[in-house]
C-alpha cells in the first residue's frame, strides 16, 4: 500500500514535470522568441478554426496552439480568445520597409529589439480579442474578427499610427514605416469557403501592391489576383518561347536622311503566343525583367539575330548596315559582357553589330560602363544611346562615354511640329552630336513633316513607319537587301 501510495505520487511528480516541459515546448512550437508574438503556425492554426467558426462547423478538439493556451496557468500564454460566432473576419500583413538596413547599419541585437519594440506597438494599437502574430523575419500580421467594409481602412490607419513616431533603441533614433496589405471576408457558404482559406495568400498580393502605391497600403480586391495569376501564367509562358524558340525577331529599317540609303536596321523581339495571342514587348520585357529571364531573353535575341545575319550572308545579300540590338541592364551589369558578346557574335564581323544602350543604364555605374564601353568599342563594335534625352545624363560623362550615335527618342520627334520645346531639344541634341563626333538616328517618324525638319537640323538618320514597319527576316530582305 505504501509502495502504491509513493508510485501515485512519483507519478504525480512525473505529470507535473511533463506538464511543464509540455508548455515549453507549445512556446516554442507556436511564439517567435525575439518579440513573444505567435508566429505563422500559431496564425494559420487561428485562421482555420476562424474558417471554422464563419461555417459553422467548430471541429473538437481544437488545434494545439489553442489546446495549449487554454491548459496554461499563464494568462498571458493565452494569446487570443476564440469568438462564439463570427460573422466578419478581416487580415493585415504588415512588412517593415528596409528593415534589412536597421540589421546591416547597427547589427542584428538592434534589429531584434526594434522588431520587439515594433511588436509592442502593434499590440498597443489593437483592442483585445485582435491577434497580433510575427510571420516573417521583417513581417507582422493582425488577425481582426468582426472587422470588415468601412471600419477595414481604419484599422489600417490606426496601424500606421505605430509608426508615426520613431523607435529609439540604445542611443539610435530610428525611423521605421510599413506597408500594409489587408483582405477580409464575410460569413461563408459551403460553396465560399475557399475564398475565407485564401485569406493569407490574398493579404500577400494586397501587400505586393501596397509597394507599388503612395500610400503604402492596399486592400484585396478580386482584379488583384487576376493580374497576379494572369501575369504568373505569362511568365511561365514566356520561359517555355524563350528556351523552345517560340519567339520572333523583326527588323525595322533605318535611313540616310541625305541619300536616302539603307544605313541599318534594329532587331526587334516580338511574341505570338498560341493561347494569349500577340504580347506586347512593353508587357513581357519589363515582366522578364523583373522576373530574371531578360539574359536568357537577350541571349535568345543576339543568337537569333546573328543566326540571321548568317542566313542572308549565304544567300549573297548584303548585311542591313549596322544591325542593332537592344542591351538590358542585367546584361551590361555583368563583369563579363564584352566576352559574352565576342562569344555570340564571332560568326559575325563586329562591324555590322550595333549594341543599344539606355542613358539610365549607362549612368547607373558610370566610370564602369566607360570602361566596357571602351573594350566594346576596341573590338569594333558600334555603340548607340537608346532613347537619347530620357535619361537626363550628365553631358560632362556624355562627352567620355566613347559611342558612336544618339537615337533621339520618338516622343520628342512626334511632337517637334507643335511643340516649340521639343522642337528646340531635338535641334540641341543634333547639334551636340555634331561638336561630339557622333551620328544621330531620329525615332518614331512618321509623316514628311517631321522627315523634313529632322533633315533640315542636320539628323543623320530616321527610323520608324514612315519609312518602314518593322517586319519579318524574309519580307525586311525582299523589300530592302534584295534591291
Amino acid at each position: 500500500m505504501q509502495k502504491k501510495v509513493h508510485n501515485d505520487v512519483a507519478g504525480d511528480a512525473d505529470g507535473l514535470n511533463i506538464d511543464q516541459h509540455d508548455q515549453y515546448v507549445w512556446r516554442l512550437a507556436y511564439f517567435d522568441p525575439v518579440t513573444q508574438l505567435p508566429n505563422r503556425t500559431a496564425l494559420t492554426e487561428t485562421l482555420t478554426v476562424l474558417q471554422a467558426i464563419m461555417q459553422h462547423q467548430v471541429s473538437e478538439p481544437l488545434p494545439p496552439f489553442f489546446r495549449g493556451s487554454s491548459e496554461s496557468k499563464d494568462a498571458d500564454s493565452c494569446a487570443f480568445q476564440l469568438p462564439e460566432n463570427l460573422h466578419h473576419l478581416s487580415l493585415l500583413l504588415i512588412n517593415i520597409r528596409r528593415f534589412k538596413e536597421v540589421n546591416d547599419n547597427y547589427g542584428l541585437d538592434i534589429g531584434d529589439r526594434l522588431l520587439s519594440a515594433i511588436g509592442q506597438r502593434l499590440q498597443g494599437q489593437v483592442e483585445a480579442g485582435k491577434l497580433v502574430a510575427r510571420t516573417a523575419n521583417d513581417e507582422f500580421a493582425i488577425v481582426l474578427p468582426e472587422t470588415a467594409g468601412i471600419a477595414l481602412p481604419l484599422a489600417i490607419e490606426h496601424v500606421k499610427m505605430a509608426f508615426m513616431e520613431p523607435f529609439y533603441i540604445d542611443e539610435h533614433r530610428l525611423t521605421i514605416d510599413a506597408y500594409i496589405g489587408a483582405a477580409q471576408c464575410c460569413e461563408l457558404t459551403q460553396k465560399q469557403a475557399t475564398e475565407h482559406a485564401n485569406l493569407f495568400q490574398h493579404a500577400s498580393i494586397a501587400l505586393d501592391y501596397a509597394r507599388q502605391v503612395e500610400t503604402q497600403s492596399r486592400i484585396y480586391d478580386a482584379s488583384m489576383g487576376r493580374k497576379i495569376r494572369y501575369r504568373q501564367n505569362l511568365i511561365e509562358r514566356l520561359k517555355t518561347a524563350i528556351y523552345q524558340d517560340q519567339l520572333e525577331l523583326v527588323y525595322q529599317p533605318q535611313f540616310s536622311l541625305t541619300t536616302g540609303d539603307l544605313v541599318g536596321a534594329e532587331a526587334l523581339c516580338r511574341w505570338h503566343d498560341e493561347t494569349l495571342g500577340y504580347v506586347s514587348p512593353l508587357e513581357f520585357i519589363p515582366l522578364a525583367e523583373e522576373r530574371g529571364l531578360i539574359r536568357a531573353l537577350g541571349d535568345w535575341v543576339i543568337q537569333s539575330a546573328v543566326a540571321q545575319l548568317q542566313d542572308w550572308q549565304r544567300d549573297g545579300l548584303p548585311p542591313p548596315g549596322l544591325l542593332s540590338i537592344n542591351t538590358s541592364a542585367q546584361q551590361f551589369d555583368t563583369p563579363y559582357m564584352v566576352d559574352y558578346f565576342l562569344d555570340r557574335t564571332r560568326a559575325i564581323s563586329a562591324e555590322h553589330i550595333g549594341i543599344e544602350l539606355t542613358e539610365s543604364v549607362m549612368m547607373r555605374h558610370p566610370e564602369k560602363s566607360m570602361k566596357l564601353l571602351q573594350r566594346l568599342r576596341e573590338h569594333g563594335f558600334h555603340v548607340a544611346v537608346d532613347d537619347f534625352g530620357t535619361g537626363f545624363s550628365s553631358l560632362a560623362y556624355l562627352s567620355r562615354f566613347p559611342v558612336t550615335s544618339l537615337k533621339i527618342d520618338k516622343s520628342f520627334v512626334e511632337d517637334m511640329e507643335t511643340s516649340h520645346d521639343h522642337f528646340t531639344l531635338v535641334q540641341t541634341i543634333v547639334a551636340m552630336a555634331k561638336s561630339l563626333g557622333l551620328k544621330t538616328v531620329a525615332e518614331g517618324v512618321e509623316n514628311h513633316a517631321q522627315e523634313r525638319l529632322l533633315e533640315q537640323l542636320g539628323c543623320d538618320a530616321t527610323q520608324g513607319f514612315l519609312r518602314g514597319k518593322p517586319v519579318a527576316a524574309n519580307e525586311f530582305a525582299q523589300l530592302w537587301l534584295s534591291q
